[in-house]
């Protein structure tokens, strides 16, 4: 473990800290009594956002929309309309990709671009 870049959280273990660590990957939980993987963060998901999960649903279709939040997500499927609901943990095994994230990500460059392309 020498070597590795650990950041203080306030999760718990048996009432004892835990610590971030880089080496496992950025979402990774370290107990420094087991030093282990202890759990992956949950995904962070808003209404209406569109996932890619990875297998597909009988319809053929791979991408799902958002249609409820709390402690079970309600999943759609955007080939037949199928609903599912799912916990946050089995839709962190599912999920490839958030869609809707990936163009939040890209839309503040975009946004920036626009701006500057004025003309004097």
């Amino acid at each position: 473990m020498a070597g590795e870049n650990y950041f203080p959280c306030f999760a718990t273990v048996d009432d004892r800290p835990c610590m971030f660590s880089t080496v496992n990957g950025p979402s990774s939980i370290v107990s420094p009594k087991r030093g282990g993987i202890i759990s992956p963060m949950l995904p962070d998901l808003q209404m209406n956002d569109q996932l890619r999960l990875r297998k597909p649903h009988p319809c053929g279709s791979y991408e799902w929309k958002v249609i409820r939040l709390g402690a079970d997500i309600g999943l759609e499927c955007k080939g037949c309309q199928h609903r599912v609901m799912l916990t946050r943990r089995e839709l962190t095994k599912r999920m490839k990709v958030n869609l809707t994230q990936q163009e939040r990500d890209k839309a503040p460059d975009s946004i920036e671009n626009k701006d500057h392309s004025g003309t004097l």
